[in-house]
């Protein structure tokens, strides 16, 4: 039995771990560069990244390592080849030591469909162990080896490897083995001591293959009580278990689910019962028990039909910190993003927050000995914008360098038009682009004023022939070097 509150409490240390210490944070993405690569970032917490591992395939393909680099702490980053319209899904995984005890910390592999059994490839790879380890009884076939995990939207899939690859469950009329993934919410186990299993095992009136919630009472004794089936099968050496996930979820003692860490912890364990023919009572053993693994069940994904560059507000220098605006319509984060000044001194934007699809700000700091300065932004490496101005005085702030200027009502109604007055243009084209807060570009105009310092052009507000919704947009004006943009909101 005291084996049995050990293994317990080796799931509550990597549960404490998976609580105290959220490994990976702030997933982004860029948009596809001019290599044909997506730049996948994260935040780290940890900075030891020896053991650190990113995985990704593409569409229904096999998973695929790739190398990580680890930028300025605490950003990594992977580079992801990507054809447009692809459904890419990516991974990490880490082995930590937590007191002494070691664990993995891993995403899991998500499957498209729900078929069973999958292959070991198609899961995540949790860790392995080390052969003759065994905890009370020892048998080859009670030996655990490497495990894996995955899941579905509705299903967790769990793959065992032994020391003899079958998984024989009678040893003799009175003697019987058991094989189980132990799942454990460290918001029910920590608070009860309630642990879950896929157990695959046949002990006639006492054990069948299913999904069992396992208690210890008050003197220790570990209690089973089935609330769910399970898949089972042995292939290729392996024993592959699958429950639904939501035979866990709505068991009253699961607690919530999303949990605080996201995340649930997994061991496999082995067992062997020897029935006193007697007094019919078991006598429980453990073989074996894997390395744990705590899941974080994140799905990470990223697809994308094309590329919207980004739109850019709000580009101002003040007390020598520059700043803008930056809003993208496929939420990707820009590659480039520097203001660089007469000096060739170069300052690197950056942002604390990544929610790049709803807009974020962005800043640095910049010389006070600069005269004159632009800004590039790219969030593909391919199209580039540029925003140039000036310092009109020796002040440590900037004013645009071109004097274009727009005059727009602002709010106007829906079906109305928006009239745009134009002053102080120059030879060259003119570029009128008007766009929702998404980033989408729902109309445009262009001309090529020649002697005209002034224009007026209306916007009937209709897209595709309906009337403009009602929302926040951006007029983007563009007249030979000079650039400005103007926000607007149209009501019903």
């Amino acid at each position: 039995m005291k084996r049995c509150l050990f293994l317990l409490a080796l799931l509550v240390i990597c549960l404490l771990s998976a609580q105290e210490v959220n490994l990976w944070h702030n997933f982004r993405h860029s948009s596809r560069d001019d290599a044909g690569n997506v730049h996948i970032r994260w935040d780290n917490v940890a900075s030891d990244f020896l053991n650190l591992e990113f995985f990704a395939k593409s569409g229904t393909g096999s998973w695929q390592s790739y190398p990580i680099t680890h930028l300025a702490y605490p950003v990594s980053e992977v580079q992801l080849p990507y054809a447009w319209g692809d459904s890419l899904t990516y991974r990490l995984r880490v082995e930590q030591s937590y007191q002494g005890v070691g664990a993995a910390v891993l995403h899991p592999a998500w499957i498209s469909t729900d078929t069973f059994p999958p292959s070991v490839g198609d899961l995540a790879f949790i860790g392995s162990d080390a052969t003759g380890d065994s905890v009370s009884v020892y048998a080859p076939h009670l030996d655990l080896g490497d495990t894996w995990v995955g899941c579905s939207d509705d299903k967790i899939y769990f793959a065992m490897q032994n020391a003899t690859g079958s998984f024989p469950a009678l040893n003799g009329f009175t003697s019987y083995n058991a094989y189980g993934c132990v799942i454990a919410n460290p918001e029910s186990a920590l608070a009860d001591s309630t642990a879950y299993a896929m157990i695959y095992a046949n002990l006639l009136g006492f054990i069948s293959p299913g999904l069992y919630k396992i208690g210890v009472t008050e003197n220790y004794t570990p209690t089973f009580s089935r609330i769910g089936s399970i898949q089972s099968t042995v292939s290729d050496g392996k024993l592959f278990l699958a429950c639904n996930l939501s035979d866990l979820t709505s068991d009253p003692s699961f607690g919530s689910w999303p949990n605080y860490s996201n995340a649930l912890a997994f061991t496999a364990i082995t067992m062997k019962m020897d029935i006193e023919f007697g007094s019919l009572e078991p006598d429980v053993g453990i073989g074996d028990y894997s390395m744990p693994g705590v899941v974080v069940f994140e799905k990470l994904t990223y697809e994308a039909s094309g590329n919207t560059p980004p739109v850019i507000t709000d580009f101002k220098v003040e007390n020598n910190i520059v700043s803008c605006f930056y809003q993208d319509a496929e939420g990707d984060f820009p590659l480039v993003c520097q203001f660089t000044n007469q000096l060739g001194e170069v300052s690197e934007l950056q942002t604390i927050s990544h929610d790049y699809l709803n807009g974020v700000m962005f800043a640095a700091t910049c010389s006070p000995e600069t005269r004159f300065a632009k800004l590039i932004v790219s969030d593909n490496n391919i199209d580039f914008q540029t925003f140039e101005y000036e310092i009109v005085a020796n002040d440590d702030y900037l004013l645009p360098a071109a004097t274009l200027a727009c005059s727009i009502a602002n709010p106007i109604q829906s079906g109305s038009e928006l009239k745009i007055k134009l002053s102080n243009l120059q030879a060259g084209e003119l570029k009128l682009q008007v766009y929702n807060i998404r980033g989408q570009r729902v109309w445009s105009w262009s001309g090529h004023p020649t002697a005209a310092k002034e224009l007026a052009v209306s916007w009937d507000t209709l897209i595709q022939g309906k009337s403009a919704p009602a929302g926040v947009y951006l007029l983007k004006v563009q007249n030979a070097s000079s650039e400005l943009v103007k926000k607007f909101s149209i009501f019903h």
